[in-house]
């Protein structure tokens, strides 16, 4: 990923980068001066999306939500391990 930046940023630093709905970290492979800024190039380490859903389910199973209630499906498979 190539991002274009208005200051420089030490290669090998942990880059966070938030999308709309997504969030993708990182860590910087190349830092070159630009016309216009400098060209950061990020080694992608991991990709998550869909964030607002995630917190839906977090709510959801931390009891802060009481209109809705976690599925007996998400329940069972929270750790791999059935908590019937």
């Amino acid at each position: 990923m190539r991002l274009m930046l208005s200051r420089p940023v030490l290669i090998g630093a942990a880059v966070k980068v938030e999308l709309d709905d997504s969030m993708i970290l990182g860590e910087v492979c190349y830092c070159e001066p630009h016309s216009s800024g400098f060209l950061v190039g990020l080694k992608l380490n991991q990709v998550l999306s869909n964030l607002s859903e995630l917190a839906k389910l977090n709510r959801r199973l931390l009891g802060e939500d009481p209109r809705e209630q976690p599925s007996q499906h998400a329940i069972e498979w929270i750790g791999g391990r059935s908590r019937r």
